[in-house]
């Protein structure tokens, strides 16, 4: 069955992490800000009640999380803590720590083979490097964080539009403050690609824009040096004819 990597709605930016719920729905302060050693078991649980995808059983997640050793629940508790990703036992899956394992494993290969790809490490330097609407706050660390893991499930496609719009200096401002006034749930995902899909035929045409640009630029720099040389070629017939 194929992985699901939905992500956590809730961060806590001032110590980086995604954040569970409580048993009403709202948002848990994290250990660090409460000074509290972190209780494994608890923490899990709240992250597995904050699970928001449709194909993970939160029940049986909660089941297959509590019959796992305390090694393997705080491994599992500070990757989510970390990533965000909502790793459980899908729909039809059996609810036993096996499974569990096994997906927390497939997951963190997706993350290794993500964040070692060429692809990732261009799109970082794009987004790092991509103008900002906001001075020197380019993103916050959760739309940071959260654009970044977002264009690990993109399809091929999505993420050239997604690199088109924020290599544009004429796109880049607007698409992060579209970004931003997203609401930050789980149709995050449904959201960014409608987003994408007006932004394709905008890409287009900025793209083809700068590909004329280029050729302007590579026909005026062609003409300057025909120009030299014709130039040069007069200087020297004068020169021979004294």
């Amino acid at each position: 069955m194929g992985m699901s990597f939905e992500y956590l709605p809730n961060y806590c930016e001032y110590f980086e992490q995604f954040l569970g719920i409580d048993s009403n729905s709202a948002p848990l302060r994290c250990a660090k800000c409460l000074r509290e050693k972190e209780n494994y078991i608890a923490a899990g649980l709240a992250f597995i009640s904050g699970f928001t995808s449709p194909k993970i059983s939160i029940a049986d997640t909660k089941e297959a999380f509590l019959a796992q050793k305390p090694a393997f629940q705080k491994m599992y508790v500070e990757i989510i803590k970390k990533t965000g990703r909502q790793i459980g036992i899908h729909l039809g899956e059996p609810a036993t720590p096996q499974v569990l394992s096994e997906n927390l494993i497939k997951s963190l290969y997706e993350i290794w083979k993500g964040l070692d790809s060429p692809e990732f490490q261009e799109f970082k330097d794009i987004l790092e490097n991509a103008d900002s609407p906001f001075g020197d706050m380019l993103l916050t660390r959760l739309e940071n964080t959260l654009l970044q893991n977002l264009f690990q499930v993109l399809d091929k496609s999505e993420r050239a539009i997604l690199k088109g719009a924020l290599d544009s200096p004429s796109l880049s401002a607007n698409f992060f403050k579209e970004f931003r006034a997203m609401p930050k749930h789980s149709n995050l995902l449904k959201d960014v690609r409608r987003m994408l899909d007006e932004y394709d035929p905008k890409v287009r045409e900025a793209q083809e824009l700068d590909k004329q640009k280029r050729m302007q630029a590579i026909r005026t720099q062609q003409i300057q040096e025909q120009n030299k040389a014709k130039q040069h070629q007069q200087m020297l017939r004068r020169n021979r004819g004294r």
